[in-house]
């Protein structure tokens, strides 16, 4: 699959929740994937994090299928989509590690949050 740099990507979650809702990230080029992950409720180990696209440790561990759910709009918007996204990997205060919750700091909220930055 040849997935535009910038875009939104998801795949499906595990267990019974992988009927309803995806695990979204943005995919940064280079096989890798910024995603925001947390295991459930308040989890305090959740973060932003960097990895690889799929392999068994990947963003598509045990072979998941993934799909783009959004492209970026340009080339600028797609820069400044994955920008975001590095910036808030890579700062360990950002508003999302250790913050996660499943209605308002999830991986959802932080693609939308990097796909709407101002480009």
């Amino acid at each position: 699959m040849n997935i535009p740099i910038g875009s939104v990507i998801q795949r499906r979650l595990d267990g019974i929740e992988g009927v309803l809702y995806k695990h979204l990230g943005i995919y940064i080029g280079d096989e890798k994937v910024i995603h925001f992950y947390g295991e459930g409720k308040k989890d305090k180990k959740a973060r932003v994090t960097e990895t690889i696209l799929s392999g068994r440790s990947g963003f598509a561990a045990d072979e998941k299928e993934i799909s783009i759910k959004k492209k970026p709009k340009n080339a600028n918007h797609a820069k400044a989509v994955c920008d975001e996204a590095k910036s808030i990997c890579s700062d360990p205060k950002n508003k999302y590690n250790g913050k996660y919750n499943a209605i308002s700091k999830n991986c959802e909220d932080f693609v939308k949050h990097c796909y709407q930055v101002e480009y």
